[in-house]
């Protein structure tokens, strides 16, 4: 199994894609409608190095676990003009 910590729950399989140099996944339709994520919004992604997770998450509603902070600069929450 998985091992997911509390709280996760399994929601869909995917498969990567290539797109230019970058690797990308899609996100189901009833996940990103709970979120509130909408297309050209900003999400922060965290990678957890021992687990080798990656919590993907709308900037802005981010919850961490205890002892974990991080910041963004200001002009990392702005949307990309060509994404509008």
């Amino acid at each position: 199994m998985l091992g997911l910590s509390e709280g996760f729950r399994v929601v869909g399989v995917r498969s990567v894609s290539l797109k230019g140099g970058s690797l990308q996944v899609t996100i189901p339709a009833d996940v990103a409608q709970d979120v509130g994520l909408n297309v050209g919004d900003i999400v922060v992604i965290l990678y957890d190095t021992r687990r080798k997770q990656i919590l993907i998450s709308k900037a802005g509603k981010i919850s961490t676990p205890e002892g974990l902070t991080f910041s963004l600069a200001n002009q990392s929450l702005k949307r990309r003009p060509d994404m509008q």
